[in-house]
């Protein structure tokens, strides 16, 4: 919130801009910190017009009686801004209990509610405000919502990710699924390239994968690869209990409720109804062998136990189990090829010649490393023949190479002294996750900046002032 902040006082210092800052519901403490920042503040639930409130509930009646399915809810449109998807990812992440959606339940009616209010609401105070910039920690779930009706009025969108480099959203009006995360990565990729590498990326990049299989990253890097177990690749066959030639496809499940449709519109409808198909499928095939590797972050999203439920209902001769025990550094040493809709792994062991399949937009496969499946009868085929996949030439890995080191540009770490603040007082909190005494004394620390103009300096002011 801090770092939103400071970024908008970039473009206040350049443009004149007033800021507004938005927040579901009426916060004191939260209002009063807008007051010392000279910011102003609004919350959604002191400015909704009796009416909205009509409008929105009959709007949920309708969403609720003909989007019944969970493929027509994707579809789900309001006042000419797409929320099927933000809606149906909404409901997943917030019941915690359901991976796919079939049908709608009564108790998915408040999600429909609040979703119609959120537009109607936010269509009206962002047209009425003519929002210039719009500074978004989030592209996903209900948060999404605010940026597509912000693009849809000719906003810029700021995609800021705290401790991470941001960027200016292409802006597309009108576009389904957008924007997402994979479609932003894709384009800021393609920004990169333009503007050129360093001469030395190769070096780096190759770098950047000893550190990334040493587990040296965020928390996503250290549940995959650190202080997990690495051998041979003779002796992971053998505990595996594998003993043939057959080649090896190992299928990278999702963490199920973690945006399934970030990539936009995908060959199944969400995570779990494209494994537990991939399951069905490859039980017929027995050319090669298959091996399930559940997500290392699945118990950040309480999904402990449910992939294990899939592979014990789907369990044959030739599915195997790939425990949480060893690295994801051991994919590359065992796996002839992956099986992902789109995970960053696909990208990851592209780099050492390992093909990916993909029945997601992934920004990877946009970009021509992956084979991009197009429709469940090209996934069924390709499955069937997977016996007979190479290992990618060197001009492919090159290129693997060249996507995955500007996609590291993209979402490297800032490193000047707005971040050292962020990493201390992040560290305190893993030290004694006392957050509200953590967060005040970082919150009392940056007004002090605020005062003293050190603010000027950091990464975010000075991005919020060059892109303005």
């Amino acid at each position: 919130m801090m770092g939103k902040f400071i970024l908008a006082k970039g473009i206040q210092e350049k443009t004149g801009c007033s800021i507004l800052s938005i927040k579901e519901k009426f916060d004191k403490e939260y209002n009063s910190l807008c007051d010392e920042l000279h910011v102003d503040s609004f919350s959604l639930e002191n400015n909704i017009l009796w009416y909205e409130k009509v409008l929105a509930f009959l709007c949920a009646i309708y969403f609720f009686v003909f989007f019944q399915a969970g493929d027509r809810l994707l579809n789900v449109h309001l006042l000419g801004v797409h929320i099927g998807d933000l809606i149906y990812d909404h409901i997943l992440r917030v019941d915690g209990k359901r991976y796919s959606i079939d049908r709608m339940r009564f108790s998915d009616f408040q999600f429909l509610y609040q979703a119609a209010l959120w537009t109607i609401v936010y269509s009206r105070i962002i047209k009425k405000k003519n929002v210039k910039y719009y500074i978004a920690a989030d592209i996903v779930y209900f948060n999404g919502i605010i940026v597509r009706i912000a693009q849809k009025n000719g906003a810029k969108i700021i995609l800021f990710t705290a401790n991470k480099k941001f960027d200016v959203v292409t802006n597309k009006k009108g576009m389904d699924f957008y924007p997402n995360y994979h479609s932003y990565s894709r384009d800021t990729v393609c920004s990169v390239f333009k503007k050129g590498l360093n001469e030395r990326w190769l070096e780096e990049i190759d770098q950047r994968l000893v550190l990334l299989f040493q587990g040296v990253g965020d928390w996503n890097t250290l549940n995959a690869y650190a202080d997990k177990k690495t051998v041979s690749k003779s002796e992971i066959l053998r505990q595996l209990g594998i003993c043939n030639n057959k080649k090896n496809i190992v299928i990278l499940a999702h963490c199920f409720s973690d945006s399934p449709h970030n990539s936009g519109r995908t060959l199944y409808k969400d995570y779990y109804e494209w494994l537990e198909e991939t399951l069905k499928i490859v039980q017929n095939i027995h050319n090669v062998n298959w091996i399930l590797k559940p997500h290392p972050c699945r118990h950040v999203y309480g999904e402990n136990g449910q992939v294990e439920i899939l592979y014990k209902k789907y369990k044959n001769e030739h599915l195997y189990w790939m425990p949480d025990e060893y690295s994801a550094a051991m994919i590359p040493v065992l796996a002839d090829a992956v099986v992902t809709v789109s995970g960053t792994g696909g990208i990851e062991y592209s780099c050492f010649g390992i093909p990916s399949i993909n029945t997601g937009n992934a920004f990877y496969a946009e970009l021509g490393i992956g084979y991009k499946i197009k429709s469940i009868a090209q996934y069924k085929k390709t499955l069937m023949h997977m016996d007979k996949v190479h290992r990618l030439s060197e001009e492919k890995i090159l290129e693997a190479k060249k996507v995955y080191y500007a996609y590291q540009r993209v979402i490297e770490i800032n490193s000047d002294s707005l971040q050292a603040v962020d990493n201390r007082f992040y560290a305190k909190y893993l030290e004694n996750r006392r957050t509200c005494e953590n967060n005040n004394q970082y919150i009392d620390t940056l007004l002090a900046w605020l005062k003293e103009n050190k603010i000027q300096n950091s990464y975010a002011y000075q991005f919020g002032w060059k892109i303005s």
